[in-house]
């Protein structure tokens, strides 16, 4: 596997594991016309966002494709997505290495409080949840946690 910066070619493959991340991974969590309504406006969003990333947008690219991709600014992770075809197998865990040395000591997340398998990846990773709020998506409000090292 190997992380490279990504390019405007990417942006579809980045939409389509953030949809299927968050079908599998958030379904049994949220509401499924919250799923929907957020998965519809990925391809839109990524489209536009990969011409202008806020921060440094990487992909993890196996032989396979794309498997991965996470969006940093400074210590903050905006994005850190697998597709479920590559969980267990390692590529989070690369990807969060190379997370870890970008966003340095005050490196920080928000996770869904309710998204278990998540929560204890980052806690495998060394991180701690230091504080909850509420977080909004469309008219939802969901619980999450900033997670920090």
């Amino acid at each position: 596997m190997q992380l490279r910066l990504a390019n405007a070619g990417d942006a579809a493959a980045i939409a389509a594991i953030h949809a299927a991340s968050w079908r599998q991974g958030q379904s049994d969590i949220l509401p499924a016309e919250l799923v929907d309504a957020w998965v519809g406006r990925l391809p839109h969003a990524w489209s536009k966002s990969i011409l202008k990333p806020r921060g440094t947008l990487t992909v993890a690219v196996t032989d396979k494709g794309i498997a991965g991709f996470t969006s940093t600014e400074f210590a903050r992770v905006w994005s850190f997505f697998v597709h479920p075809d590559f969980w267990g197998k390692g590529v989070a865990r690369t990807m969060f290495e190379d997370v870890a040395a970008r966003c340095g000591p005050g490196l920080y997340l928000h996770a869904l409080r309710d998204n278990l398998r998540a929560r204890r990846f980052y806690e495998r990773c060394g991180l701690r949840a230091i504080a909850e709020l509420n977080d909004l998506y469309f008219d939802y409000v969901i619980p999450s946690l900033i997670y920090a090292r």
